[in-house]
């Protein structure tokens, strides 16, 4: 029953959902790699690699913004 229900009222909202579900996993999974901060000292910072860290904070820069994105 319920589910008839919800099928009635979604039927011209599925690419919505559908787009939220996938906005809102690019958004857990950006705020899930905390650990590059870590890799730009360890790996760039120690090591003296400069190129690993420009490398590094573009990517960071790069996820920071599909999170920005994906929170819209």
């Amino acid at each position: 029953m319920l589910w008839k229900l919800l099928v009635r009222h979604m039927q011209h909202a599925w690419l919505l959902v559908i787009g939220v579900v996938v906005f809102q996993l690019a958004q857990s999974i950006a705020s899930l790699l905390p650990n590059l901060n870590a890799d730009i000292i360890d790996q760039g910072v120690v090591k003296g690699d400069i190129g690993f860290i420009w490398s590094t904070g573009l990517t960071m820069l790069g996820i920071a913004l599909v999170q920005v994105g994906s929170a819209r």
